[in-house]
Formats: structure tokens, sequence, C-alpha cells
């Protein structure tokens, strides 16, 4: 179901903000991430840009996952089962 929701631009005060994919280009350290198809409400007269908070929080969450460091020593490989513990008798309690 499309948004209907409507916003007036703050810049020009004459056009209607509307939600569609455009391509987000940001700089994070000294590497350029490249998004296509990002959200963001685009005004429809001067084609003033707003990207959608929600999918910048999870953009920004997912870049800080990316930057922190990994610790992959020891890991158990994804979708690798574990063996059932062995249950111990009465009599070795």
């Amino acid at each position: 179901m499309p948004n209907t929701e409507k916003y007036t631009c703050p810049r020009c005060h004459t056009g209607v903000l509307v939600l569609k994919p455009v391509t987000l280009y940001t700089k994070v350290g000294s590497e350029w991430v490249i998004v296509p198809n990002f959200p963001a409400w685009v005004c429809d007269v001067c084609r003033y840009t707003e990207y959608d908070e929600k999918a910048l929080g999870m953009l920004n969450a997912f870049l800080s996952a990316e930057r922190s460091p990994r610790h992959n020593s020891r890991r158990r490989p994804p979708n690798t089962p574990t063996a059932p513990r062995p249950q111990q008798s009465e009599e070795q309690k």
C-alpha cells in the first residue's frame, strides 16, 4: 500500500515531499558507501531531499556493526547443530 502522507517542502514552501527511492552517497572514514534504492522524501518542485529517518537509523546500525572488531576465534559456524549433552545418572551426581 503506497504512503499517502503529504508534507510541504521546508525549502520552497510550494512543493510536496514524496517518498521515493534514491541513491545515497556517504563517506564513512576514508571510504565511500553507495546505497541504491534508499528511501527519501523528495520535493516535487525544487528536488530538496530528506533521507528517511528510520532507514538512516538502520543504515547507521549496520555500518556501526561492520566497523566493530570481530572476534571469530572459537566460534561455531552458523547453522551447525550442537550435540546433545549426555545426561548424568543418579550415581554420578
